[in-house]
């Protein structure tokens, strides 16, 4: 094999002075402060969702995992019977997914939640002089009043979305 042949050597990455990959530094941070609440694997807080289900989940939150199994959560106040009534499954939904034993038990401590803020429609553009006369002749043949108002009301928010 003649020198020609050869493969030539990958360039290699140069980190300037001071500057390195971030990954593995808060990996590692993150790895620590899971284990100083008591969680082996981050399992449990990351996948709260799953084990808890969306609508407890949004009103409580695991703090951590005692060496005899507890899994103390904070919890709105307001959230005492749906922890009450599903607190066995929860329980039984981690076990399942982390091994038999992983939690014996919950430990439930009052703790603050956001409160969702309340739904209100996206606000739409008015429609143009041509969408309206185009949506007024659409509507010409119907003759129940009411009807035409709800579909007149339905087509300018589908309209005034695009």
């Amino acid at each position: 094999m003649s020198e020609s042949d050869a493969k030539p050597e990958p360039a290699r990455r140069r980190n300037r002075p001071g500057l390195h990959p971030c990954g593995g530094s808060v990996h590692a941070l993150m790895a620590q402060a899971f284990r100083e609440r008591g969680f082996k694997t981050p399992q449990i807080p990351l996948r709260w969702r799953a084990f808890a289900g969306d609508a407890l989940a949004r009103i409580t939150a695991p703090q951590s995992l005692s060496a005899e199994g507890v899994l103390t959560i904070s919890a709105d106040p307001t959230a005492a019977l749906f922890i009450q009534h599903q607190g066995m499954a929860i329980v039984q939904k981690i076990n399942a997914a982390l091994g038999a034993d992983t939690v014996k038990r919950l430990k439930v401590v009052n703790g603050k939640f956001p409160t969702p803020a309340p739904y209100s429609a996206p606000k739409t553009r008015p429609l143009t002089p041509a969408q309206q006369a185009a949506l007024n002749d659409t509507l010409a043949p119907v003759q129940d009043s009411e009807l035409k108002a709800a579909l007149a009301r339905l087509a300018a928010r589908a309209l005034a979305g695009r």
